[in-house]
């Protein structure tokens, strides 16, 4: 685990922590969260009240608890499990090598017998017996009516405790001997270096200094801990001793050093049924829109014009001195990450000199890295799914995730984490094409995540100094200075091709999918051609037109002007509707089916005219990728959809079945 900055991410939780706020495996959960940055809600509750919700969930009471969208990870080393499955490579949990992991696991291994379960039972054997302390703190957060109950029927809540932590015939020394070899054990590993991961603190370290967390009460601990004078005589004579050892005065610098800054409290969102989220996963606009293009190619609905038919969309598109992008898109553009192309109209000063620079850095960059990426990691990711269990959030846990990495690969942008990576994309993304209502939030956040990735561009600039590499951030490096741009050129540029690469992709990738595998009969044709590229592109742009990730573009009229013979007012917006545009049955016969073989060209996902995707040949390389490799998983039918906002944000996929 390498390069963890401290801090939140402001992305909604996506994971519910089940925990009792003392426990010290929850402790570190909340720790390595807070490391990579990912958002989580915590469910405390106190001590034997959290196996209610175990069993609701039918999985073992050991915490701590994680309820995911894939499914639950339990225990200390189910969580390391199910964490260390979703890190990026360079930051994975467990260590990169296979050398690495298995000496993290080792380390966990003996933590695990030698130092948990005894640091938890020294804590409650001195601390039953204090009603009064061990109330106060055993049910900080905890549901108002399971701090009734413990105060009111504290004796058999102390009953189950003792029984539930074995302390019934206790054995305080040899528990303490226990806890002892785990120390000596990190005593004799460091010698010479001030930490188990060597000159900072890395993965074996976090577990060690969070299950220490009864001994050392240390004050970094994210939950509230009795004080040194709340203890009874001997218990406080005990954490003094291994505040004293050398392990100790190690686990206390590693939370002085690598304990991020607590997260505040966060509630997942309650995610339910909303007309917008169904109509943004639903293909009935499809349907809709193929009747009405027969009918009215083009429609003014309240001063709106809507362009419907392919050839009065395409017209729109080509003709782009009539119907301009630059009063659309500048003015965001430009607030949130600097001038590109994307907003800039043909009389722009720069936008052919961007356009060179930006289509030679993409036709340059070397792809293989990615290429490779791209299917080591969907296999990782799917294959740890399955056995674990057997479904897959194909957005986040899956689609987002590779592509975050391959977008890295491919323009030389990491982020302090992936969570951070995927969180400021997003928001930029949000504010710059999804916000046409002009939602305050939505460009406070797009903006200020906007400066943050400039200044991870900038920073990565400033390290490569003469040596630009040969991905798209080298390619705009040596472009900018052969053609007429300012320096400043290359982070504006940069910023506006990597904000559409994880969820362009990440969309396009569940709206295929679900598409598919809601076609029984069409799916068994498609896992026919899972070995085809060129055919699975096919299946996959047919999909995508029954449910677009972009079903309509928004234009301006700069002056007076007609279409299909319609009168148009300048300042009018015009809405070419591509969606409907690819169910005009003149340009795509039996629009309603899918027909793999179509002419490619008459797609308009990734665009048409002078404002295409430059990013098309990477989306046409890793959309069909990752829905193969999610057939090949034996993916078999979509169990639940939700959105959040404009983007497709929980796609729970069965999986395992024909593998």
């Amino acid at each position: 685990m390498k390069n963890l900055a401290s801090g939140t991410t402001s992305e909604p939780p996506r994971h519910v922590l089940v925990s009792t706020r003392l426990s010290p495996s929850v402790e570190m959960a909340r720790w390595l969260f807070e490391a990579y940055r990912i958002a989580y809600e915590e469910q405390a509750h106190a001590p034997i009240f959290h196996a209610f919700v175990s069993k609701r969930h039918r999985v073992g009471i050991e915490l701590p608890l994680v309820l995911t969208p894939d499914g639950p990870w339990v225990g200390l080393k189910g969580f390391l499990f199910g964490l260390d499955a979703k890190t990026r490579p360079g930051q994975r949990l467990l260590g990169e090598t296979q050398a690495e992991r298995e000496q993290t696991l080792e380390w966990v291994d003996l933590f695990y017998d030698k130092l948990f379960w005894p640091a938890v039972q020294v804590y409650y054997h001195f601390m039953l017996d204090h009603r009064e302390t061990v109330t106060k703190y055993a049910v900080d957060r905890a549901p108002s009516w399971q701090k009734v109950l413990v105060s009111r029927g504290f004796r058999v809540w102390r009953k189950g405790m003792l029984a539930g932590i074995k302390l019934k015939g206790f054995d305080l020394d040899a528990t303490l001997g226990r806890i002892d070899a785990a120390f000596d054990a990190v005593e004799a590993a460091c010698e010479g270096q001030p930490f188990l991961g060597g000159a900072r603190p890395g993965t074996a370290d976090i577990v060690f200094a969070s299950l220490s967390g009864p001994l050392l009460l240390p004050g970094k601990f994210a939950a509230p801990l009795p004080s040194l004078e709340e203890l009874p005589t001997a218990y406080r004579k005990i954490v003094e001793r291994y505040r004293a050892r050398p392990a100790g005065r190690i686990a206390q610098e590693i939370y002085e050093t690598a304990r991020p800054e607590p997260q505040p409290p966060m509630k997942r969102p309650r995610i339910g049924w909303s007309p917008t989220g169904w109509l943004a996963g639903s293909t009935l606009p499809a349907l809709a829109l193929r009747t009405l293009v027969r009918f009215r190619p083009t429609l003014r609905l309240r001063g709106t014009v809507f362009a419907l038919s392919w050839e009065n969309v395409t017209e729109v598109l080509r003709r782009d001195s009539d119907f301009a992008i630059e009063p659309v898109n500048k003015e965001r553009i430009t607030a949130v990450s600097g001038p590109f192309i994307l907003g800039m109209d043909r009389s722009a000063p720069d936008i052919f000199a961007q356009r060179e620079a930006v289509y030679t850095a993409m036709r340059e960059a070397r792809m293989s890295p990615a290429r490779s990426l791209l299917d080591t990691e969907a296999r990782r990711l799917l294959e740890d799914a399955a056995e674990r269990h057997g479904r897959i959030d194909l957005v986040n846990g899956y689609a987002r995730l590779v592509a975050a990495r391959t977008a890295t690969a491919i323009f030389g942008i990491a982020g302090p984490t992936e969570a951070d990576m995927t969180r400021v994309l997003r928001a930029v993304f949000h504010e710059t094409f999804l916000n046409p209502k002009g939602d305050n939030v939505v460009r406070d956040k797009g903006i200020a995540a906007g400066r943050e990735l400039g200044d991870w561009i900038d920073a990565e600039i400033a390290r490569r100094g003469d040596r630009p590499e040969d991905d798209v951030l080298g390619g705009l490096i040596r472009a900018q200075k052969a053609l007429p741009l300012e320096p400043e050129a290359v982070r504006w540029m940069l910023a506006g091709l990597i904000v559409g690469a994880v969820d362009t992709t990440a969309t396009a990738v569940a709206n295929a999918a679900r598409v598919l595998l809601s076609r029984r009969r069409t799916l068994e044709a498609v896992r026919r051609d899972l070995d085809d590229h060129d055919r699975m592109l096919s299946w996959c742009y047919e999909a995508l037109r029954q449910l677009p990730h972009n079903p309509v573009v928004l234009r301006k009229t700069q002056h007076a002007t007609s279409l299909d013979g319609m009168q148009i007012a300048p300042g009018t917006s015009v809405i070419p509707v591509t969606l409907a545009a690819m169910q005009d049955a003149s340009r795509f016969p039996r629009p309603g089916r899918l027909l793999p073989g179509r002419e490619m060209r008459r797609y308009l996902h990734f665009g048409y005219g002078l404002h295409c995707c430059s990013g098309r040949d990477v989306n046409d390389r890793q959309i069909p990728a990752l829905v193969a490799h999610l057939l090949r998983a034996g993916a078999t039918g979509v169990e639940r959809y939700h959105a959040r906002g404009p983007f497709p944000d929980e796609v729970i996929v069965r999986l395992g079945a024909d593998r």
